[in-house]
């Protein structure tokens, strides 16, 4: 199904199949807006300690937003300091 805005969220460490995956599906249902939050800690995650930097792990999904969202579709990735 299909919404104008769509959000989600997730730490994003290492983008991989599965982060792309839900990053694609978000984008083929959002018809006008993405909003992508980049959570920035890793809260309880084992091995919180080698968690990527949050801003480089927003860079990643938006380098990777760029390459597959329609032209038509305006995607913000923020950090979510929550």
């Amino acid at each position: 199904s299909e919404a104008p805005t769509v959000a989600t969220r997730g730490v994003f460490d290492r983008l991989h199949d599965g982060h792309r995956n839900m990053l694609s599906a978000a984008a083929a249902a959002a018809t006008t807006r993405l909003v992508v939050g980049v959570v920035s800690s890793a809260g309880g995650k084992e091995h919180g300690d080698m968690i990527q930097d949050a801003q480089l792990r927003a860079q990643s999904v938006a380098a990777y937003l760029a390459s597959c969202c329609s032209e038509g579709l305006a995607v913000d990735v923020v950090v979510d300091d929550d």
